[in-house]
């Protein structure tokens, strides 16, 4: 789809028209999937990511966690030969992103092609999850030891 003109790639899934420019280059075309999802303060997403390309100019891929668009990686990174169609890709790497706040939160996967929609590039993610941050085990001790005081004075009361 389009990127950078009214009802384009930006606008139909509510960005302004320009979120996916990157610093001194257009992004001509580009191809975007978008969630609504529930998530509690504290959470942490997390998934696998690979940026696959045939390009020699700046294409790249991107999440999008509430708005903030957050640039994965793009044709400098792109430095292993690729096994499928691209010629090269960055490999599979995690990405994590824990929240903040919580509620209803979107999440957007998305590739650009910049300057020109000639050569195709490709962004293929994996293990998407949620997870709750599991506590540090200082943490964990503190919490225990402070769960034995309490029961211990409760049994001392008349």
């Amino acid at each position: 789809m389009l990127v950078g003109s009214p009802g384009g790639l930006e606008t139909q899934s509510g960005f302004a028209i320009g979120a996916f420019d990157p610093v001194g280059g257009f992004a001509y075309e580009g191809s975007l999937a978008l969630q609504s999802f529930n998530a509690d303060a504290g959470q942490t997403l997390s998934f696998l990511w690979n940026f696959g390309t045939r390009d020699t100019l700046a294409d790249f891929a991107f999440v999008a966690i509430d708005g903030v668009v957050i640039r994965l990686g793009g044709v400098p990174e792109a430095v292993l030969p690729s096994s499928g169609d691209n010629l090269l890709e960055t490999g599979y790497q995690t990405y994590s992103f824990q929240f903040v706040s919580g509620g209803l939160h979107t999440l957007a996967f998305g590739v650009v092609d910049v300057f020109d929609a000639s050569v195709m590039s490709s962004l293929s993610i994996d293990q998407v999850q949620l997870s709750h941050t599991v506590p540090e085990p200082r943490a964990a001790l503190l919490m225990l030891m402070a769960l034995g005081l309490l029961a211990v004075g409760g049994r001392r009361l008349p």
